[in-house]
């Protein structure tokens, strides 16, 4: 049966991306991830200072490959 070429067969160089890495999710730090993610808990604490809240006051701390993160503040 035909199929269409998938991006490697067709030259086309294909990027792997990945999902962010929960640091933080309800108040709760995931230590596992914050260690595959490569981040230890200084840059945990510059990034809650940058964002002006503690480990207690975030919903949710993400970290992608690129180092970008996203937070949400609890309310």
């Amino acid at each position: 049966k035909e199929r269409p070429a998938t991006a490697g067969e067709a030259g086309i160089p294909v990027k792997t991306e990945y999902l962010p890495v929960t640091i933080i999710s309800d108040g709760r730090l995931l230590s596992d991830n914050l260690k595959k993610a490569g981040k230890d808990h200084r840059w945990l604490q510059k990034t809650l200072s940058q964002n002006h809240a503690t480990q207690q006051e975030t919903f949710l701390l993400t970290v992608d490959e690129k180092n970008q993160v996203t937070f949400y503040k609890r309310t």
